[in-house]
């Protein structure tokens, strides 16, 4: 009975850590920051989300299980080992990949936010000195009213929920208007 949860908990381990192995470097590291982004309008996250934190849960039940009913010392260190690694791997995959814009501090865009609502006019070359150069922009001509969109952080579609830090600006640079979206 003792390989039978050893082989279960291996097998299904190693199945946690193939798929959560391939959101984070396919979907993850490697994906480029896009206004293309299917995820953009609705937040990262969707069914391989789901699946992966049903492949984590039952990888941490069955190493949970494993640990307890086997005798080895070791083997019980490898399962413990195992289940504690699964909920770390995912919450790495569902917000750790979340990237910011090189320069880009929360403090900073918060000063900026303040300034914006208050009425202070800023030009988008002030908002680059304090945040640096956004890591993606959007031209006038692809938005509806002729703004120019920049945004500082982007969620890789593995990943769940966002905190979308947006900057936008007229043909002029003008910022006319700057803000936190966050995703559930």
């Amino acid at each position: 009975m003792k390989s039978h949860f050893r082989r279960f908990a291996f097998v299904a381990s190693f199945v946690f850590l193939a798929y959560s192995g391939w959101r984070i470097f396919v979907l993850g590291i490697f994906e480029t920051p896009s206004f293309d982004a299917p995820h953009l309008d609705a937040g990262a996250g969707g069914l391989g989300l789901l699946i992966q934190a049903l492949l984590a849960t039952v990888s941490l039940l069955a190493c949970s299980i494993w640990a307890f009913v086997d005798s080895n010392r070791w083997l019980k260190l490898s399962a413990l080992t195992f289940a504690a690694s699964a909920p770390l791997i995912f919450i790495l995959t569902a917000r750790g990949l979340q990237r910011f814009a090189p320069g880009y501090s929360d403090e900073a865009f918060s000063a900026l936010e303040e300034m914006v609502a208050s009425g202070h006019p800023l030009h988008t070359s002030d908002v680059v000195a304090k945040l640096g150069e956004p890591l993606i922009v959007a031209a006038a001509s692809d938005t509806s009213n002729g703004e120019v969109r920049w945004l500082y952080s982007y969620m890789p579609a593995c990943g769940f929920g966002w905190d979308k830090k947006y900057v936008w600006s007229d043909r002029n640079g003008m910022v006319t208007r700057i803000y936190t979206m966050e995703e559930p």
